[in-house]
């Protein structure tokens, strides 16, 4: 998989590799409590891009900005 991520990065020409973590079943995701969560799915018809959905974030200019997840499967879906 990671000759696959370098594929990916220089395609895209990006300089940083992105982690790969290992699988894991969906109960055992654990969140940080103060963590922004995005679930990429195909099937979302009428759902806003990425950048609208963080945009649409409540942040407040002077406070930190909480972390990110997204979550990204295969072609197909999540199961």
């Amino acid at each position: 998989w990671q000759a696959v991520i370098r594929e990916a990065v220089e395609q895209c020409g990006r300089s940083r590799l992105p982690l790969l973590a290992p699988p894991i079943e969906w109960p055992a995701l654990a969140l940080p409590q103060d963590c922004h969560g995005f679930v990429a799915w195909e099937a979302a018809d009428g759902a806003p891009d990425l950048a609208t959905a963080v945009a649409a974030l409540p942040l407040a200019a002077d406070v930190t900005r909480p972390g990110i997840a997204l979550l990204i499967g295969p072609e197909g879906g999540l199961t």
